[in-house]
This record gives structure tokens, sequence and C-alpha cells, in this order.
């Protein structure tokens, strides 16, 4: 039987991973197994849901992205969930901004088009940009531009 202080250390390795590259679904899966076991040693109480902050996985890949239609600065998305996704770029906006971005899809032959907000920046403990870039969380979309978006996802996670 493993112990703690081995799962732990799993667990402390695909958290670093799943947090900057992404992780894929099957190590997802063992990241999730192992924040359930060691919430479970380590708390009072029940697990409050704090293993599925995420509601889904973030997924690599790489799109090209326009997130300021005025200026046309542009950005690659390096890891897509459905709810979000982070983009690399030159100039990342600032915690707060709201953007629309235009994903340009050439697997489903058209501009995807969705509204998200800068929730975090990509900075180092030094307080330098490590990878200049931008967490984003997508707000309400319409229902077409949804489906585009589980498509465009379920595509990714087939890859993976």
């Amino acid at each position: 039987m493993r112990t703690l202080q081995e799962d732990f250390r799993e667990f402390a390795h695909l958290d670093r991973k799943r947090t900057s590259d992404g992780i894929t679904p099957a190590e997802y899966r063992r990241w999730l197994q192992l924040r359930l076991r060691l919430d479970g040693a380590f708390s009072s109480g029940p697990p409050q849901g704090s293993a599925e902050r995420r509601r889904s996985l973030r997924l690599p890949t790489r799109l090209r992205v326009a997130y300021d239609v005025e200026t046309g600065l542009e950005g690659l998305v390096t890891n897509l969930s459905r709810t979000g996704c982070f983009v690399r770029a030159e100039l990342p906006a600032a915690i707060g901004t709201r953007l629309t971005l235009l994903l340009r899809v050439a697997s489903l032959g058209e501009t995807l088009e969705l509204d998200a907000e800068v929730i975090s920046i990509d900075v180092s403990r030094d307080g330098r940009v490590h990878e200049r870039g931008m967490g984003l969380r997508f707000l309400e979309m319409p229902p077409d531009s949804r489906k585009q978006l589980d498509e465009l996802y379920e595509r990714a996670e087939a890859a993976a």
C-alpha cells in the first residue's frame, strides 16, 4: 500500500503539470483520485468540492486568436477547457478585463467569437512575467457558440 507521502508527491507533480501545460484525461482522473484521498486524510470533515474546482479538463491545443480587434492584438490558445482557456500573448490584458476572442478554427471552417474575462496572468514569483499570457474564463454565450465550443473541445479531447 502506498503512503500518503508518496501520494502527495505524485499529486504535487500532477498539480504543477495541470496548472502549467495541462494534463491528459487519464492524468486528470488520477489527480482527482489523489486529491480526494488527500482531502480526506488532511481535513477534519468531508471534502468541500475543492477537488473539482474546474468543471472541465484543460486540454493542450494550439489555436490562433485575436483578442483585441481595435489594436489587432493576437495570441495563441495553448490550453482549452469548456469554461476557459489560456492565451499566450506578448501583451496580456489586466485581470478583470473583458475581451471578445476571435478563434480561427480551421477544422470547423470558421471563426468562433467568444466573450471572456481575464482571471489570471502568468507571473513568476519574482514578479516578472514567466510565460506571457492570460487565463480567461468564458462568459455567457449563445447556444450556437456553446455548441461550436463543445465540438472544438471534443475534438481536442479525442486528440489528447
